[in-house]
This record gives C-alpha cells, sequence and structure tokens, in this order.
C-alpha cells in the first residue's frame, strides 16, 4: 500500500526560472519543479502575472491540510500534492497504469453478475486459424 504524499515543507526558489520546491514527510526527499508547469500559473491572469514579475505574492507559498495541498492563498491557487505531483514530475501515465491494474483486480459483485452475464452470451469468440 502506497503512503500518502504530504509536504513538510515547501519554497520557492528564485533563481533563473522559480521552482517549487517541496520536502515529503514520509520519504524525506526533497523534490522541485518549475512553477510554470503547474496549470494554474499558465492558465490563470493573476498568477501568470505574480509568475512573470515574481511578486511576493509568488513566495507566499504554503502547506495546508497537514502538507496534503499546497495552497498560494494571494493568488487563489491550490493543488493536492498526492494528485498532481506525477503529473508535474512526468509520471502521469505509470501512476495511470498502475491505478488501472489495481482497479482490474478489483472483485465486486456487480462484475461478477457482467461477467456472467457475458459468459450467458457465448464468451469471446474462438480464435481462428492462420
Amino acid at each position: 500500500m502506497m503512503k500518502t504524499l504530504r509536504a513538510s515543507s515547501v519554497a520557492i526558489t528564485l533563481g533563473e526560472q522559480p521552482r517549487l520546491v517541496l520536502r515529503l514527510a514520509a520519504a524525506g526527499a526533497e523534490v522541485s519543479f518549475p512553477v510554470a508547469r503547474i496549470d494554474s500559473f499558465r492558465r490563470r491572469v493573476a498568477p501568470r502575472r505574480a509568475l512573470a514579475g515574481r511578486t511576493a505574492a509568488l513566495a507566499n507559498v504554503v502547506a495546508a491540510d497537514g502538507g496534503s495541498t499546497i495552497e498560494w492563498p494571494d493568488l487563489d491557487v491550490s493543488f493536492s500534492v498526492a494528485e498532481m505531483l506525477p503529473e508535474y514530475l512526468g509520471l502521469s501515465a505509470v501512476v495511470r497504469s498502475a491505478s488501472a491494474r489495481k482497479a482490474a483486480r478489483t472483485k465486486t459483485p456487480a462484475r461478477a453478475r457482467a461477467s456472467r452475464e457475458n459468459g450467458k452470451l457465448g464468451g469471446r469468440p474462438r480464435k481462428k486459424a492462420a
């Protein structure tokens, strides 16, 4: 079972390209990525201006909800660490694949019923010899 991703601390580094730095609570690891990768900073006007101007509102970032959410209160921007971190790190395809494997292993009464109904229809067609 995977532990929930939570940030124990969060900061912005202002260099050539502003980066969000998260220290992950469970792993004790530090992860960073460009703030420009966050959807709200690309799509919304106020966050985009704060990023371009490197205003104080950009540096005002906090870990909320026990570290499970990262928020910029002045910019009305927030995201869930567990949901969005894989996306921002380029791991979303891996996470989706793992989620699909887990979902395929679930056994529910509805799934069993559907399987029985499909079986009554004859099941899969036989493969034809080539």
